[in-house]
């Protein structure tokens, strides 16, 4: 059963994900119940050290086309 709380949680990081304001968050990682303000604060950080990130890499073989 999920709670009142949760629901708002994610409803309220679902309209901040969609905002200009959270530009700098496209094509990286983040929780729905990260303090938002927070990450605003440390905004610049995360852009020039590229954080919140993941890679996948492999080798797919030579007969691999993309």
């Amino acid at each position: 059963m999920t709670s009142d709380c949760e629901v708002e949680l994610a409803a309220g990081t679902a309209v901040y994900l969609t905002s200009p304001q959270a530009q700098y968050l496209s094509g990286r990682y983040m929780s729905a119940n990260w303090d938002v303000d927070e990450l605003e604060q440390k905004k610049d950080e995360i852009k020039e050290r590229d954080l919140l990130k993941m890679d996948l890499k492999g080798e797919f073989g030579h007969n691999l086309v993309l």
